[in-house]
């Protein structure tokens, strides 16, 4: 009889290290899910703008191109650069170029395995970053964009410098833990610039002008 008992006892007491380990790993839980929602998303973002910043940077080098390449200066009678004609059929290739490149990249799901420290899922800021890190997997896919734009930047006394930079906008979708999240991420590159002597010239683009109506002024 006290056998029986003590039979009970032991599984009513195995019974409650469950439920508080249950209760304990679902508080856990609950209190992780979110910083490592945010950690994902920041690694996986992180991880984006590298790749496309690369891949932007590799296509121009094979490409060699340099500001006359694109854009021809036009000067008066005197010397002074009043207009500058950009050729679009250059531009057009590069926007198509590397979009193309990014899209290759980005053709399949990425998945990267970054780890994060036990400290950091206890959500304090005294242990954020301390401890072991706990490896886990995080999946993500983008689309990119591209477009192309001029910008003047002063530069001393009657000089400013002409930069043709191009805009990369890519939309990050990334899941973690059963959850998706969406971030924008934009990155800009000078691929021309060249510095000009006296007053800001206008622009105009060639007989395919239409592709670029931001290039016409």
């Amino acid at each position: 009889m006290q056998y029986g008992r003590t039979k009970r006892k032991n599984r009513l007491f195995s019974l409650f290290l469950l439920l508080c380990c249950f209760l304990l790993l679902f508080g856990i839980f609950k209190t992780a899910r979110p910083i490592v929602t945010v950690f994902a998303q920041t690694t996986a973002v992180n991880h984006a703008t590298k790749a496309v910043n690369k891949t932007v940077e590799e296509y121009l080098d094979t490409l060699q191109l340099h500001y006359a390449d694109i854009a021809q200066l036009q000067t008066d009678t005197n010397g002074e650069v009043v207009a500058i004609r950009i050729d679009s059929m250059v531009l057009n290739q590069i926007k198509t170029g590397v979009t193309a490149k990014i899209a290759e990249v980005f053709a399949d799901i990425q998945t990267i395995h970054p780890g994060i420290p036990i400290g950091t899922l206890t959500g304090s800021n005294f242990f954020t970053g301390k401890g072991a890190e706990i490896p886990f997997s995080v999946s993500y896919s983008a689309t990119a964009e591209s477009e192309l734009s001029n910008l003047f930047v002063t530069r001393g006394i009657n000089q400013t410098q002409h930069q043709i930079v191009l805009q990369v906008t890519a939309n990050v979708k990334v899941l973690s833990w059963g959850k998706t999240n969406t971030s924008e991420i934009k990155t800009q590159i000078t691929i021309a610039e060249t510095v000009i002597v006296g007053m800001i010239p206008e622009i105009y683009a060639g007989a395919n002008d239409e592709l670029w109506p931001n290039l016409v002024e």
